[in-house]
Formats: C-alpha cells, sequence, structure tokens
C-alpha cells in the first residue's frame, strides 16, 4: 500500500493516527492497526495470522 493511501486511510479514521517521533518520521501501535483492518473485515484480531510475525517468532524461537 502507498504511503499516500495510508494516510488517506487516517484521514478517513479508518486507521489511527500515527506516533510523530520526529519530523518525518512517523509510527503506529501495530495492535491498534490491527485492530482497525480486523475490523472492516469482519474478523477478530486474535483470529488472524501475520505470516511476518509467525516469521519473526520462529526466527527468533530458541531450539
Amino acid at each position: 500500500m502507498s504511503e499516500t493511501t495510508v494516510y488517506e486511510m487516517v484521514r478517513r479514521g479508518v486507521l489511527p493516527q500515527p506516533i510523530k517521533l520526529s519530523s518525518g518520521c512517523v509510527r503506529w501501535c501495530w495492535a491498534d492497526v490491527q485492530m482497525a483492518l480486523g475490523s472492516l473485515s469482519g474478523c477478530k484480531t486474535s483470529d488472524a495470522v501475520d505470516p511476518f510475525l509467525m516469521g519473526a517468532r520462529n526466527a527468533t524461537a530458541t531450539q
């Protein structure tokens, strides 16, 4: 998704406002973004599986 699309979704209230760390540097609380996007699709965020996070958990898991 493009940066313009993200900010349009923020403007419309679909996504939460970002946290401004400095000029040109913003971040979002990922849990808030997941809840916002999950509410669009009608699924519960606890039911959704994020393949990136699953990969990160697998990469950091101790064997």
